[in-house]
């Protein structure tokens, strides 16, 4: 299965902004990297909330 959620950990501060907003709690903070990862992206509802609401641009949803 491909990557559904897509992050660009170089662009990807640490704010948490998508991980408060994903209705399906699939994004995490991961503690070693303090960037955002997801947990499963076959439960992406695909409704691009956090795609939205990143304020650097790292999210893309495929």
């Amino acid at each position: 299965m491909s990557n559904v959620v897509n992050i660009d950990d170089g662009l990807c501060m640490g704010c948490g902004a998508c991980v408060e907003i994903c209705p399906q709690r699939i994004l995490y903070l991961d503690e070693n990297t303090s960037t955002a990862e997801v947990t499963d992206h076959g439960l992406c509802d695909r409704l691009r909330g956090c795609e939205r609401v990143c304020p650097v641009g790292a999210i893309k949803i495929d």
